[in-house]
């Protein structure tokens, strides 16, 4: 699995954390917990990248406007960015069966999550 498809799986299981079960509800809050970590190594690597990819100031402070780094190479910073985006990493996501699968959810969002989370019969 890349870190994009981590990214991915968390913002989905955020749309789907209201529904119901209680199988539904272990699965996704195990998960959030093993995608969280996950996470969080790819924020603090691309922290460490990006901040290397940007323009300065005089005094070595990146220098941001409207909320963003402002990329010294464009097409530079998209491929570390990509690169990052694009690592494997190791996971064993928890799964459930599909009959634990609640009543709200929808087909957009299980369609999307569906080889990650639900058990093979």
């Amino acid at each position: 699995m890349t870190t994009q498809e981590l990214l991915n799986i968390k913002a989905l299981l955020m749309l789907a954390k209201t529904w119901s079960g209680r199988e539904w509800t272990i699965m996704t809050i195990r998960n959030i917990k093993l995608l969280d970590e996950e996470i969080s190594v790819y924020q603090q690597s691309w922290e460490k990248i990006r901040l290397e990819l940007v323009e300065k100031d005089d005094k070595g402070v990146p220098i941001i406007v409207d909320n963003k780094y402002i990329p010294k190479n464009q097409a530079e910073f998209d491929k570390e960015h990509r690169a990052l985006l694009d690592r494997r990493v190791d996971i064993a996501l928890i799964k459930i069966k599909a009959e634990d699968i609640p009543n709200e959810a929808t087909p957009e969002i299980m369609g999307a999550l569906w080889d990650y989370l639900i058990e093979d019969e």
